[in-house]
């Protein structure tokens, strides 16, 4: 467990702990999840449309969530 300070514009830091574990880098992007009163962080694994492309393997996320990812990339 790591205790983090909320800044002044809501803003938090991951410990690096928590960045080295879960494989977090800059420019990445993370999901919270609230759940019976919990908040929990996960990596968000989906990869950007041109490095699938170029590494030529399936990709393990719903088709809906990756349309809506390749909107967010045209945008």
């Amino acid at each position: 467990m790591e205790i983090v300070k909320v800044g002044k514009k809501w803003q938090i830091v991951i410990p690096k702990k928590i960045r080295e574990k879960l494989d977090i880098g800059i420019g990445e992007r993370v999901i919270f999840k609230v759940e019976r009163g919990e908040v929990s962080l996960q990596k968000l694994k989906i990869r950007k449309l041109k490095d699938i492309l170029k590494a030529g393997k399936p990709l393990d996320v719903k088709s809906e969530e990756f349309q809506r990812k390749l909107r967010e990339e045209w945008i």
